[in-house]
């Protein structure tokens, strides 16, 4: 049964700033680091209708599985990006960030994920929640050297 993880943060970055960086893959890597490293042709930045498979690596070094994504949405007006991925023991990992401004100089940033992986869906869900716990800091360490 599939299980919702959701985590939002506050980033001392407007909206468009942010939007800007989550739609960069040098983001994506940056946050990732030390958790989660890529090998594959990712594009520099993410569009509507790209398809990619990449290889993930834990920690960035040990290899895992291929993992596919397809960016279903990529909203720059409403700052929505909108996944459905899989790979591994992962059925489905649907992914939604969203940007919302929150006065006076900063904004919201959330990820929500539809995880499924069978039985192993807690474990999946446990540990994208720690991840994105994870990438939001140092989402958030980012967007504080870009706001001083």
């Amino acid at each position: 049964m599939p299980m919702r993880i959701v985590v939002r943060t506050r980033l001392a970055a407007d909206a468009g700033t942010a939007w800007d960086l989550v739609t960069r893959t040098a983001t994506l890597r940056h946050v990732a680091r030390g958790i989660l490293g890529f090998r594959g042709d990712l594009p520099a930045r993410w569009e509507a209708g790209q398809q990619i498979t990449v290889h993930l690596l834990a920690f960035g070094l040990v290899p895992m599985n291929a993992h596919a994504l397809t960016l279903r949405r990529v909203d720059g007006e409403a700052h929505v990006l909108v996944t459905e991925e899989h790979g591994g023991i992962l059925r489905a990992w649907n992914h939604r960030i969203s940007i919302t401004p929150d006065p006076p100089a900063g904004c919201r940033y959330t990820d929500e994920v539809d995880v499924d992986a069978g039985l192993l869906t807690p474990v999946a869900w446990a540990l994208g929640h720690a991840f994105f716990r994870y990438r939001q800091a140092r989402l958030r360490g980012l967007a504080r050297v870009l706001a001083a």
